[in-house]
């Protein structure tokens, strides 16, 4: 699980939805947008419309988030970025899961890689 310092809080999720822009991959979307002089924050969003199981959702959530923890370091920094799981996550693997995290922020510019 990535340290609290590294997530992003309630109110602030509300508004990186009105201000963010959205890019999507197979497996989930993500709304990225900048932050000031901030390391950057990530949020996790599991809809119940994907699982109305809570440890389902869980799952998902730690999948994401121990696939951002991974590249961490390779990630540019002063941007606050939230994932939007969607159903293919749901019967995932984790280096299916890892690779397409890192594969939507090389291809966004996100990575220093």
């Amino acid at each position: 699980m990535l340290p609290k310092k590294y997530r992003l809080q309630a109110n602030e999720i509300e508004l990186i939805k009105k201000r963010g822009f959205l890019m999507k991959s197979k497996s989930f979307s993500i709304l990225v947008s900048d932050a000031t002089e901030q390391p950057t924050r990530f949020a996790f969003i599991v809809s119940t419309k994907i699982s109305k199981l809570a440890t389902k959702r869980n799952k998902i959530k730690r999948t994401l988030s121990s696939s951002v923890e991974r590249i961490y370091d390779k990630i540019k920094p002063n941007k606050c970025i939230i994932f939007l799981a969607k159903k293919e996550l749901e019967s995932a693997n984790q280096d299916m899961v890892d690779e397409e995290v890192l594969q939507i922020f090389k291809y966004n510019k996100l990575s220093t890689n």
